[in-house]
This record gives structure tokens, C-alpha cells and sequence, in this order.
């Protein structure tokens, strides 16, 4: 088989949902299979992509199509008008594929013209891989019946989490039976439990993931964090990310003289011994998630977590294992940490529990091999 993959992220050079694509084309590979993959073009290329290229595997940069910033959007409309649909047939005629594995960043992504057009003149099997879709993403009518002819053609539509299909089910009016859920390869070397070694009369948290308030909600918790009967307790928050909101962070920290308390730690190598073996606690306030990759990390470690009920997490974190907050806003946070602080001294037993959890639902899905078999 002839496998072409491609990616639509465009916001930010890599992130955590590029990893399954990644090994999805490595695993490809490994079963003889032709692989090629298709990227926007960056200043830096990832080290992962360059990974891939060294593996003999054939790449095409394409043009970005979105800038954050407001001088360069008239480039990316430029790229998308003129440039990316012969950039896209250029892709198909170079690579001959029998089979197009697309990862889609979010669902909304199929609204955009320029991929429905792809999608609907493309005369070879494709799939799509859905890592985002937030609760409050709708489309008009006839956006969502545009969406609904894409999906009806796909040979398989990936979910990561269950929840991120029954969004789409709404939006678009469609039962998805070619919907299936996959799940992210987790980055860690070890899969043992990891012993906390710092010290238990202190509630340690851990907040991971990119330093981005409008989805991973960080200023959210240092608000509830902010408030005096938190002032008055023993406890640390620390940080792991970077981002575009490090200063802002930092910022709201200091004027809610935080920080004592609030650690910024940035990107680190190693999760079990960085973070796992100094925290008791995961702490995720986002606005939206696919399948949490911090969260499976936190609970292959031996750590329960307090999460907002978005994307998968409950999905893999029973509520009486974890701390939900059912709304992602000040009072509903509120609560559910102060429900984690109330049984922190069962923080840990807790952790042992959800690693029980989070590997028998790992272990339910298929391997990466019989997903590429099942595309032929």
C-alpha cells in the first residue's frame, strides 16, 4: 500500500496530537508499507518530522494557510486561494497513494473550502483523524450538511475520545458508522508506578500542558488558587509548559502574590522523574481536550487528577477516582478543589487505583498495526 499522511496543524510547529500520526507513519513503514507525509512548511522543522525523513520516508511541505498574527493573514489567505489547491494535486500526483490518512487538528476544520473541495473531488480512500471538538462548536445548516457529505465519504473517521464523536453526532446530524476510536501513543520509556519523594504534609499539584489560558485554563486556577482560605494552606503549584501566556501567568501571579506558591518550571525531559516523582496531584482546568495526554501520563504514574468534565477525561478517570469540575468557570473549579483538598491524604491511594483504569483501557484498543492493516 501506497500510504500518504498528512497533517492540517497549523497553529504551532508540533503538539501533542502529531504523535499519532508520527507512529502511525512509522508503524506503516515497519510493515513495508510506501509511506509519505505532508506538513506546512516552518521556519524550524520539528525534530519529529526530521525523525521520519531520516527513516527514508518521502515529505511535502506545504504552504501555511492561518497566522496568529494580523500582517500575515493576508499570506495565509493568499496560500489557501492560490497556492494550496496545486500544492494538494501536485501531493496527489507525486505520491500516488491508494490510501490518504489525514489528522485533523479539530472537526471545525472541515468547514474550511479549500479541504471540502479536496475531500469531495478525491477519488481514493480516505480517513480522518479528529483530535478537537469543544461542547460549544456549532455549524449553520448548511455547513453541517457540507461536513456530513465529507464524513459519509470517509472509509473511517478516528476519534480519540468517545466524546469528541457524540459532539460531532450533534453538529452534523450524522450516526458516524464509520466513526472509531483510537488511542495517542503515550511518550514515556517506563510504565511503573513512581514513588513520590517529596514531602506528603505539603499538597504538591502539577498543572502540565501548553501555556495557553483559552484552552488549558491556567489563569482560571490561579483565581480559585488566589482566594484567601488557599492563602492559608500548605501547598504548591507547579507549572510544566510553554507558552504563549508565560507572562501573563506570571503576571496574575504576582498580583495575587502567588508567588510563594506557583512554580514555573517549563518544558521538561523526563515526566516520571520531573514531575511525577515531586507531585501527589494532576490539575487541569482547560476549556477543551481531545483525550488528555497529561492525564494518562499522570495515571500510568500513579496520580489521580483533578480535571474539567471535557473531551475524554472522564472517560478514563472514574468520578470516584477523580475530581471533576462540571464547568469550566470559577465556582464549578472552586468546588472540585476543594473536594480534592478535603481527601488529600488520599491523593496517592487513589493514583494506584486509576493506573489499574488507564491500563486496561489502553490495552482494549487495537495496535497501530492492525489500524494501518485495516485501511487497505
Amino acid at each position: 500500500m501506497r500510504l500518504l499522511l498528512m497533517t492540517t496543524m497549523g497553529g504551532n510547529p508540533w503538539g501533542g496530537s502529531e504523535h499519532l500520526w508520527c507512529e502511525l507513519a512509522k508503524t506503516a513503514l515497519k510493515g513495508q508499507h510506501d509511506v509519505f507525509i505532508s506538513y506546512y512548511r516552518w521556519q524550524s522543522k520539528p525534530i519529529e518530522i526530521k525523525a521520519l525523513e531520516d527513516l527514508g520516508i518521502k515529505s511535502f511541505k506545504r504552504r501555511r494557510i492561518n497566522y496568529s498574527t494580523l500582517y500575515k493573514k493576508p499570506i495565509g489567505l493568499l496560500n489557501k486561494y492560490l497556492f494550496s489547491p496545486l500544492e494538494l494535486s501536485h501531493l496527489l500526483k507525486t505520491s500516488k497513494p491508494n490510501h490518504i490518512l489525514i489528522s485533523m487538528g479539530s472537526f471545525s476544520e472541515l468547514e474550511i473550502k479549500l479541504y471540502q473541495k479536496f475531500f469531495n473531488n478525491l477519488n481514493i480512500p480516505f480517513s480522518l483523524i479528529i483530535h478537537v471538538n469543544p461542547e460549544d462548536r456549532y455549524f449553520g445548516f448548511e455547513v453541517a450538511k457540507s461536513i456530513k457529505v465529507i464524513c459519509e465519504k470517509a472509509s473511517n473517521i478516528f476519534f480519540v475520545s468517545k466524546r469528541l464523536l457524540e459532539i460531532s453526532k450533534r453538529q452534523i446530524g450524522y450516526d458516524f458508522p464509520n466513526g472509531k476510536i483510537i488511542n495517542n501513543p503515550v511518550n514515556m520509556t517506563s510504565f511503573s508506578k513512581v514513588v513520590y519523594k517529596g514531602d506528603k504534609t505539603v499538597l504538591n499539584m502539577a498543572c502540565v500542558g501548553r501555556l495557553n489560558t483559552k484552552v488549558k485554563g491556567q489563569s482560571l486556577l490561579l483565581q480559585v488558587l488566589a482566594q484567601d482560605k488557599w492563602k492559608q494552606r500548605n501547598w504548591n503549584l507547579n507549572i510544566y509548559g510553554k507558552g504563549p501566556d508565560e507572562v501573563l501567568l506570571k503576571y496574575l501571579c504576582k498580583n495575587w502574590n502567588l508567588e510563594s506558591k506557583v512554580h514555573f518550571n517549563g518544558h521538561v525531559d523526563d515526566i516520571r522523574k520531573d514531575i511525577w516523582e515531586k507531585n501527589q496531584v494532576l490539575v487541569m482546568p482547560s476549556y477543551f481536550e481531545g483525550l488528555p495526554l497529561a492525564l494518562v501520563e499522570a495515571m500510568l504514574c500513579g496520580r489521580t487528577a483533578m480535571s474539567t468534565d471535557v473531551g475524554g477525561a472522564i472517560e478514563i478517570l472514574p468520578e470516584k477516582l477523580g475530581f471533576f469540575s462540571y464547568g469550566v468557570n470559577f465556582s464549578a473549579i472552586d468546588k472540585a478543589m476543594e473536594h480534592l483538598w478535603l481527601e488529600k491524604d488520599s491523593l496517592l491511594e487513589k493514583g494506584e487505583l486509576a493506573t489499574k483504569e488507564i491500563n486496561a483501557y489502553l490495552n482494549s484498543f487495537p495496535n497501530y498495526a492492525q489500524v494501518i492493516d485495516s485501511l487497505k
